[in-house]
């Protein structure tokens, strides 16, 4: 298992340590930037063998994205994120998380709110068809390679659930930006500032790593968490 690599998130930008990957990107946070960290996370990589390096690694954001033309279908659509060897570790990667793309966001009523965010998870992969995108339904052998791909969620929220109680203005349940999950199919919990994002290394095609189900689950699973708690209040 690798070491948890401290990290900070900035305002929409967040810089995650990972212990393992190799490749080349471009600087993350703009180089003026000077303010406070409105977090952190902390990042592990966990691999059980060997695995070949990637000849043309690139990092992504795998978004869930509503399918057009197809009512409750959904499809991936591939953000790349960039990285660079830390400066100030050893080991370890700065991984910079911009705005989502377009055409990325989801959105479901929550009591009588509309709440619109975004799910994902991180992939590191090969590209070996050099197009810096992965087909998830290639499973042959020319096709990209997925190496490895977070244990947890990276969920944005753009409008918010909120909660009411009697006497009390609204507050939203969790604040506009990035937040990370653990989910295990049944249960949904945050990680707390400082704890640990982990990536299985591995050594997959697109088609026999696809994480659609599992973004789907989170989704409908976060959708459940605040229905029950917009009933029973905050």
């Amino acid at each position: 298992m690798g070491r948890a690599l401290p990290a900070r998130i900035a305002r929409a930008c967040a810089t995650v340590g990972i212990v393992g990957l190799a490749g080349c990107g471009d600087a993350m946070l703009p180089s003026d930037y000077t303010g406070k960290p409105a977090g952190e996370v902390h990042g592990t990589v966990l691999s059980t063998r060997s695995e070949p390096e990637a000849d043309r690694p690139l990092l992504s954001l795998e978004w869930l994205a509503p399918a057009d033309g197809r009512p409750g279908s959904t499809s991936l659509i591939g953000q790349l994120v960039r990285y660079q060897p830390s400066p100030k570790l050893q080991v370890g990667w700065d991984i910079g998380l911009g705005f989502p793309t377009e055409g990325t966001r989801l959105e479901f009523d929550v009591g009588q709110q509309r709440v619109r965010l975004g799910v994902a998870r991180m992939v590191y992969f090969d590209d070996r068809t050099q197009d810096r995108r992965l087909d998830w339904s290639c499973g042959g052998p020319d096709c990209d390679r997925v190496k490895a791909i977070s244990a947890q969620y990276v969920l944005y929220i753009e409008s918010p659930p909120y909660c009411q109680t009697e006497g009390r203005p609204a507050q939203p349940r969790l604040r506009p930006g990035y937040h990370y999950y653990s989910f295990d199919g049944i249960h949904l919990r945050q990680l707390s500032s400082g704890e640990a994002m982990s990536f299985s290394l591995t050594d997959r095609t697109p088609a026999d790593a696809d994480p659609s189900a599992e973004l789907r689950a989170f989704a409908g699973a976060l959708w459940r968490s605040w229905s029950v708690s917009a009933l029973e209040g905050c």
